[in-house]
């Protein structure tokens, strides 16, 4: 995975003090010391399991307070270790423990590729132009797993990738055109691809085994 040093800098300037081995594990990896990145990780990761859930939820605010509204820059730092034992568990803890803030399903949605997330993050924050963007690229994705294998076949739900357009087309109608590049043109083709099948004579009424 490709590091980003400005994303780097940022981190070990929020980290350094109060996350020592975590700092040091993401300067290792921006080095391409993998193995010493690891072993500060291990150690870190020791460190975390009688976290309680506030001193967790300010690490996962903290680290992701760097992060760019619509990259995920922060990708390197995920390994797997990190994510299962520490991100995941406890941005799935925030969802439930404030449900009522946008944040987590946020960067759960982002960072793992998770729609229904996302969806929700912008049902708690409707003005946030931002998770917008990323909700926008998440519907793309899942039209495209749907789609991609046309005209041989269909991969999706034909009835809920036409309310996925629909969502999408909404979510365009309320962002300025400069701000959704070929969003547009994009969400079309794949209309006109799913009317195209519609009509065809291939077309399943359910997603095909």
């Amino acid at each position: 995975m490709k590091t980003d040093s400005n994303t780097t800098r940022e981190l070990l300037k929020l980290t350094s003090i109060k996350y020592p081995f975590f700092a040091d594990y993401c300067n290792y990896l921006e080095k391409g010391l993998r193995k010493d990145a690891l072993k500060c990780l291990d150690i870190f990761l020791d460190n975390t399991k009688d976290w309680d859930y506030i001193t967790k939820a300010t690490f996962c605010k903290t680290i992701f307070s760097v992060s760019s509204t619509t990259n995920n820059n922060l990708d390197f730092v995920f390994t797997t270790n990190l994510t299962e034992k520490l991100i995941k568990p406890t941005l799935l803890e925030m969802t439930t423990q404030e449900p009522d803030t946008y944040l987590a399903f946020k960067w759960y949605g982002q960072y793992f590729r998770n729609t229904t997330f996302i969806k929700k993050a912008n049902e708690l924050n409707p003005t946030d132009n931002s998770i917008k963007l990323i909700l926008l690229n998440s519907l793309e994705n899942d039209l495209w797993s749907s789609t991609h294998n046309l005209p041989e076949g269909y991969l999706g739900d034909i009835e809920e990738d036409e309310h996925t357009l629909e969502l999408a087309f909404s979510l365009l109608d309320s962002l300025d055109s400069k701000m959704t590049g070929d969003f547009f043109n994009r969400f079309t083709s794949y209309k006109n691809a799913i009317s195209e099948y519609k009509s065809s004579d291939k077309k399943p009424n359910h997603q095909q085994p």
